[in-house]
């Protein structure tokens, strides 16, 4: 069993209550809570089997509501997955209000910006330790990586300023 230091960064009370504040809100659809999740904010098992569903309802062109998802879950044989009953139709109860949902969404794009990272750099080490690989090559997918994730930071975080910005100063 890993321990703490050794699994991916992930905050399951923010996916749970990031979760909570799509189905309590009216139409989260109308609201842009829901299309601003993505399936890789989700790390706990019982979040990314409730994500899921919450899209096939969406797909289907039902209301995102606990009712619904309840007899989704249960159609599909997934409410063991989305941690019983009992937990995902009480996850409205763990906000104050769906307008917290800016909030959790900021944790949670945060938590998934440090994952990714933590992927890519473990997929780089493995091809450092590849001999076969010519070392240009292997400095060449470095700063490719790098770039994209700059370019992405710069997409989630208006104002934020890459390295090569900053050495202009």
């Amino acid at each position: 069993v890993p321990t703490e230091n050794e699994l991916p960064p992930f905050d399951a009370k923010s996916e749970a209550c990031a979760l909570g504040c799509v189905l309590a809100s009216v139409n989260s659809s109308a609201d842009g809570i829901f299309e601003k999740l993505k399936i890789e904010h989700f790390y706990d098992l019982r979040h990314k089997t409730i994500y899921r569903a919450l899209q096939a309802l969406q797909a289907d062109g039902k209301h995102l509501e606990s009712p619904e998802l309840d007899i989704y879950l249960r159609a599909k044989k997934l409410d063991t997955d989305a941690g019983g009953d009992g937990y995902y139709l009480q996850l409205t109860e763990l906000i104050p209000s769906r307008f917290n949902f800016p909030t959790y969404f900021e944790d949670l794009e945060d938590l998934r910006t440090r994952r990714a990272i933590i992927s890519d750099t473990a997929s780089m080490a493995a091809l450092a330790r590849d001999k076969a690989i010519p070392h240009k090559t292997l400095a060449d997918a470095h700063l490719r990586l790098l770039s994209a994730h700059a370019e992405t930071a710069k997409k989630r975080l208006p104002g934020i300023r890459t390295a090569s910005e900053l050495a202009t100063d």
